[in-house]
């Protein structure tokens, strides 16, 4: 297997159902403990024990954490779920890091799991079990001084609207890239980084680098450029044409699938090079334009821009004894921000579809008249 370019699965948090885990008598997960107060050894109470340091391989752990899920049926009644959770990395495959995790080595994961002597499950039921926060990573021999131009260009390379979302950080002469955070990431604005991978492992993984990686040090320190995208749980997967709920389907996904998804995952911030009609924009009529974009990211529809437009934007003469030339106007500057940004016109799509609601409703009131008098 080719360890760079090739797009690789380097972690996923996977979920057991707890009523199909044997836990072993090492674990205490379940078990009631007591708090204690730390240096005194008070004792001030009683709790469930719901998480679990463990070590998978020397100088590499994971934590074990016993979790319950809330839902609701497709009769809308609520159901109660407890589920093992955790996180699988490649650090699990030792000297084969690079390979990431596939379907060549699960079973290797799997035994590598099950000698920690902390719960039992079948390997069918171990890839049965659901996955979500994937990543998915791209590896690159880079230098040092390449790396940080790789940085530097793709953040050149993200829209205007999107730069916000997306930082450098600098280590020492090192640069990083972010594209919004983790937590707070979304399906259209996904996490995604490019970082160096040869500083990560010596830095903040050299136990590990030494202990399984010690033939790969020359590779290492020549520069290994990583860029890593995360796809957060089923429906992000969706989203991107995938259906993905098992470890199974994840490990099914061929190499030229996982490469499409790390792409698409990228693209949701990168400039698209659309063959459009060249549009020569005035200074004021950047501004209007910058405007409809930001009321169309607040969740505006297509009539609502409208209406603020025919009150707010400045109009000539013609206009204002004409209201169709000013909204004709308005709907090319519509027209031209969905052209240039994808994202943008697909919550056009998302907002003029829940405006439909909001026109039911207002029809249901007896007021949908006044709307129509704003448009009209």
């Amino acid at each position: 297997m080719n360890e760079f370019s090739n797009t690789k699965i380097d972690s996923l948090s996977i979920s057991y159902d707890f009523y199909k885990v044997e836990l072993k008598e090492g674990s205490h997960l379940g078990n009631i403990v007591l708090e204690v107060v730390e240096g005194t050894g008070e004792q001030i109470g009683r709790k469930t024990k719901t998480k679990q340091e463990v070590s998978v391989l020397q100088n590499v752990k994971t934590i074990l954490e016993k979790k319950d899920f809330t839902s609701s049926n497709l009769k809308n009644l609520t159901v109660n779920k407890t589920f093992i959770r955790h996180t699988i990395t490649a650090k699990y495959l030792g000297s084969n890091y690079f390979e990431g995790v596939n379907m060549s080595n699960i079973q290797s994961v799997y035994e590598s799991l099950m000698r920690m002597n902390q719960f039992y499950i079948s390997f069918d039921e171990f890839l049965n079990s659901k996955v979500d926060d994937v990543d998915l990573c791209r590896d690159f021999k880079l230098n040092f001084s390449n790396h940080n131009l790789l940085c530097g260009t793709l953040k050149k390379m993200v829209m205007i609207d999107k730069d916000g979302y997306v930082k450098i950080f600098k280590h020492g002469k090192r640069f990083n890239l972010q594209f919004k955070d983790r937590k707070s990431a979304t399906t259209k604005l996904p996490f995604a980084k490019c970082y160096f991978k040869s500083s990560e492992l010596i830095e903040e993984s050299n136990d590990f680098m030494k202990t399984y990686l010690s033939d790969r040090m020359k590779v290492i320190s020549e520069g290994i450029s990583r860029v890593e995208v995360t796809v957060k749980n089923k429906k992000h997967f969706e989203s991107l044409g995938y259906d993905v709920v098992t470890l199974r389907d994840l490990l099914n996904l061929t190499e030229n699938q996982k490469k499409e998804i790390h792409t698409k995952i990228l693209s949701k911030y990168m400039k698209k090079n659309v063959p459009t009609k060249r549009v020569n924009l005035s200074p004021s009529d950047r501004v209007t334009l910058n405007f409809i974009t930001e009321l169309i990211e607040r969740g505006c529809s297509t009539q609502e821009i409208i209406i603020v437009g025919l009150r707010e934007f400045e109009q000539t003469d013609k206009e204002r004894r004409d209201k169709s030339i000013q909204k004709k106007r308005i709907i090319e500057f519509i027209e031209i921000a969905k052209q240039r940004d994808e994202y943008i016109k697909d919550q056009l799509i998302e907002n003029d579809e829940g405006f439909e609601d909001v026109k039911n409703v207002l029809n249901e009131m007896g007021v949908l008249e006044g709307l129509e008098a704003e448009l009209n």
